[in-house]
């Protein structure tokens, strides 16, 4: 999963390691000069939305394994390299999209009965409207323009 926040700084975190088990690492690549740099571990995760508001990633969903989804989500503060939990969704869901919507989250996903709404100031998720035949096994895309879902 990865998240860009500057020109040239990449944030990536997480993954699944070749027996379906989440992994924990996460690191800042310089694209410029190619520099990896490691930063505190969070959860064993895959399949999480990513989404940047200020200097914290904010992540949603994501598996542990291949068949365990995660209740637990975060925000990963950039500045002091610290995990914070936040606020989960109301349902849980492995496979997650995320996009900043002003200074807020939308997400959608697998498992999730419609959009939800996260209020970064609140740290609360809101529904905005059911959407058809999200359940299960399908993936959910959501990009900047909202043209996209």
């Amino acid at each position: 999963m990865t998240c860009l926040f500057s020109d040239t700084l990449l944030f990536i975190y997480g993954g699944f390691n070749k027996n379906w088990y989440g992994i924990k690492e996460a690191m800042i690549v310089d694209l410029v000069s190619m520099e990896v740099k490691l930063k505190k571990s969070g959860r064993k995760r895959s399949g999480a939305g990513l989404a940047l508001v200020g200097w914290q990633i904010y992540i949603f969903g994501g598996s542990k394994t291949a068949y365990k989804i995660l209740k637990e989500y975060d925000k990963y503060d950039i500045r002091t390299n610290k995990w914070i939990g936040i606020a989960p969704l109301p349902f849980d869901s492995g496979s997650v999209a995320a996009e900043v919507y002003g200074n807020d989250i939308l997400a959608a996903g697998t498992h999730l009965p419609g959009l939800y709404y996260y209020s970064v100031r609140k740290n609360t998720f809101s529904k905005i409207f059911d959407l058809p035949s999200l359940q299960k096994k399908n993936n959910c895309t959501l990009g900047k323009s909202m043209n996209i879902l």
